[in-house]
């Protein structure tokens, strides 16, 4: 998803990293968990899987079965993954990673990705939100370059299309010209209005190059 707009929130944490998360419930506070939906669960209660190869992990998201996919290892992708809804995704082992290719929310609900680092994705975003609802974004890395210009590379978290109930937090975000935007067009203005509840914790921005004024909010928590 090309785009004009990208919002670099202008927090910076002292810490040299951000640790790993066990996942907590407790945790999760913001639109995540305050809304009139009900609590971001993604799997809990489903059964749990442990992957380390893409066939495993693509058969893991596929469908809107409650599921708790353990991300084992790197991951050099050359599609990008598409969730279905109640999934958590979550990276073990501190090396677990998506490079070249990242993930598409598209339409479904009750999501949690965690643990994960998202590298080097050229042509799209490292994780798009796109009209969907419930989603916890937590303790992730995002990284690629500035090396090659602002248009080489596209977002790093981009919530767009009327997503709405949405936390992020305790991510890193680094070494990227366009972080997060949330909205992204005035032609969709109709779509997009009421929508937009996201909350930002807790997150960290180093080393970005972004451009442009930030996206068009419904309600922004920071």
């Amino acid at each position: 998803m090309k785009r004009v707009s990208y919002l670099l929130l202008s927090l910076a944490y002292s810490a040299a990293c951000l640790p790993c998360h066990q996942g907590d419930p407790s945790d999760l506070i913001g639109y995540g968990n305050d809304n009139p939906l009900g609590t971001t669960t993604g799997g809990e209660g489903g059964e749990v899987v442990k992957v380390n190869n893409v066939k495993d992990l693509t058969a893991a998201i596929s469908d809107n079965v409650p599921r708790v996919i353990l991300v084992d290892g790197s991951f050099n992708l050359t599609s990008r993954l598409k969730l279905g809804s109640n999934k958590s995704l979550i990276g073990v082992g501190g090396t677990a990673s998506f490079n070249n290719s990242g993930i598409t929310i598209a339409s479904v609900s009750n999501v949690i990705i965690r643990n994960l680092k998202v590298n080097f994705v050229y042509g799209n975003d490292g994780i798009t939100i796109q009209n969907s609802t419930r989603v916890w974004i937590d303790h992730n890395e995002f990284a690629s370059d500035l090396d090659h210009g602002p248009d080489h590379y596209d977002g790093q978290l981009d919530i767009v299309r009327a997503s709405d109930w949405i936390t992020v937090s305790w991510n890193y975000f680094h070494d990227h010209w366009k972080s997060s935007l949330v909205g992204n067009s005035d032609s969709l203005r109709s779509v997009d209005k009421d929508h937009f509840h996201v909350t930002y914790h807790h997150n960290r921005w180093e080393n970005i190059g972004t451009r442009g004024p930030a996206g068009r909010f419904g309600h922004l928590h920071v």
